[in-house]
């Protein structure tokens, strides 16, 4: 199974412990594959931070092998 990082504000952190992860538009959800490189996984998270003065969380989760998604910028 593949690790997924998503970030979200503090503020959504309730939310989704309560109800999981849902996709909010055009069941689109963003997360980044985790890699053994700590930097290289989360330096996106810095740069969201630079548009967004809240706090920040990380949302980990695992994506079945057999299961298909998209990716692409």
């Amino acid at each position: 199974m593949a690790m997924f990082v998503h970030i979200t504000t503090e503020a959504n952190a309730r939310a989704i412990k309560r109800a999981g992860l849902r996709p909010k538009r055009r069941s689109t959800l963003y997360a980044m594959p985790v890699v053994p490189n700590f930097m290289m996984t989360h330096q996106w998270a810095r740069e969201l931070q630079k548009w967004s003065r809240q706090r920040m969380v990380g949302v980990y989760f695992r994506i079945p092998d057999e299961t298909p998604v998209l990716f692409g910028p």
